[in-house]
């Protein structure tokens, strides 16, 4: 029930999100990154959302993914699509 109510309000464990190769391979640049953890560390929030699939793939927000772990968050609040 607990985990109903979690995705039902968008938040999902930072471990289950499945990141695509293309993003892997292709990482931001060290100016991006920077800009958006400043961003979050400011605003206690992503400039960019995490957008992820109902299988939980990666779609869009690989940057605030990538600040998320580093902060070693457990859980992130999420756009299912």
């Amino acid at each position: 029930m607990k985990n109903l109510i979690k995705r039902i309000l968008g938040i999902e464990r930072l471990d289950k999100i499945m990141i695509p190769i293309e993003f892997i391979e292709h990482p931001p640049k060290d100016g991006k990154i920077i800009a958006r953890k400043i961003y979050y560390m400011m605003y206690h929030k992503f400039k960019v959302p995490i957008v992820i699939t109902n299988k939980c793939n990666l779609i869009d927000g690989y940057t605030s993914y990538l600040i998320a772990k580093k902060y070693g968050e457990k859980y992130v609040k999420v756009v299912r699509i």
